[in-house]
């Protein structure tokens, strides 16, 4: 009897574990994440909501790491990369609406830090889809459209696809300031030559 109570607060506290370290880093991403990323100046440090959330890791790490066995404390961290990512590439296709050069440096930026700081409870930690999507926002438009008529339905991310849906927003983002312009006719223009993307990725993803 006694040695089960212990099982079973043992399963409970891992459980717990496994948990508030997937819920924090949820809840911190999703505060993070603005629906403007229109920045006049590039900007040299993460957001204050990204450094404290690297700052919980850093003491969950030391705090866990210190009390349990590396299989437990492996069993507990894993499964962390294709996480965040699924999740940040989500947030950012769902939530921006507005991203200039500076905003997109700074979205990677907090990845980075993000990324760095998660290496090292989860070594094999990579945020690659959600910087494809960036690096693909910085290549521009023509980019986009040449890499979604290589990649179509093939291109897969943990948990889903990175589908018709991600790249038409990241069509509208790289077209967003010119479709804001104040000059009519740069609008006109970007209007155009984005409605002939948006035909070019259906048919791409057809």
């Amino acid at each position: 009897m006694v040695i089960s109570k212990y099982e079973h607060l043992s399963t409970t506290v891992h459980r717990t574990l496994h948990l508030s370290l997937r819920l924090t880093i949820l809840s911190s991403l999703s505060a993070t994440i603005k629906p403007s990323y229109i920045l006049e100046n590039p900007l040299s440090d993460p957001d204050p909501s990204m450094q404290a959330l690297t700052a919980a890791l850093t003491s969950y790490d030391t705090e866990v790491s210190s009390y349990l066995p590396t299989s437990q404390y492996t069993l507990i961290t894993s499964g962390l990369s294709p996480l965040t990512d699924t999740y940040l590439l989500h947030l950012i296709t769902s939530r921006v609406k507005d991203m200039n050069e500076n905003g997109c440096e700074h979205l990677l930026l907090n990845m980075l830090v993000l990324q760095q700081n998660l290496k090292n409870i989860e070594p094999a930690t990579s945020l690659d889809f959600s910087a494809k999507f960036l690096d693909l926002y910085k290549a521009g438009p023509e980019a986009i459209v040449k890499w979604a008529r290589e990649e179509g339905r093939a291109f897969r991310v943990p948990g889903g696809s990175f589908g018709e849906t991600e790249v038409r927003v990241l069509l509208e983002l790289a077209y967003g300031e010119k479709l804001k312009d104040e000059r009519r006719e740069v609008g006109v223009q970007a209007k155009r030559l984005l409605d002939g993307h948006l035909l070019d990725i259906s048919e791409a993803f057809y």
